[in-house]
């Protein structure tokens, strides 16, 4: 399946400068007429590990959100929710991309 992918925004949740804050990133999933929501959230201060690395959060929440995607999953059929952990955003900001085990937490 072919996806476009739009980031429709964010929604930062934590005190300024609380290392364990979080950010949720929301992007809209079109095929064709078709439309889907899609949620990626960034928990216990991952955001701010992968901006301290040089890397894009943002760029981040999209290649994870693709991945999943790319894995087979349907955004049609279940809303897809993603929470990428710590030990997550510490691989992408080494290595600019995900490790394999990224999945989705619901089913």
């Amino acid at each position: 399946m072919c996806f476009e992918i739009m980031l429709v925004g964010f929604n930062r949740e934590g005190a300024h400068g609380d290392v364990r804050s979080t950010v949720t990133y929301n992007f809209k999933i079109a095929e064709g007429s078709r439309q889907a929501h899609a949620e990626v959230m960034f928990t216990d201060g991952s955001r701010q590990f992968i901006e301290r690395e040089g890397k894009n959060p943002r760029e981040a929440a999209r290649s994870a959100l693709e991945r999943v995607l790319m894995a087979g999953r349907n955004p049609f059929q279940n809303p897809v929710l993603l929470r990428v952990s710590h030990k997550h955003a510490e691989y992408f900001a080494k290595h600019g991309n995900f490790h394999q085990s990224l999945r989705s937490e619901c089913p």
